[in-house]
């Protein structure tokens, strides 16, 4: 059985990779511009 808990420390390390990632790639995240058409890709 997989175990989907989340746990504060996984969100920590998610948003940490995150702000690393915006950091090095010079990206600016907006969430106005969110469109769920670009999920359909995955």
């Amino acid at each position: 059985m997989d175990d989907n808990t989340i746990t504060m420390d996984s969100l920590n390390t998610a948003q940490a990779k995150l702000v690393e990632l915006v950091e090095e790639h010079c990206v600016e995240l907006d969430i106005s511009n969110y469109d769920s058409a670009i999920l359909k890709a995955f």
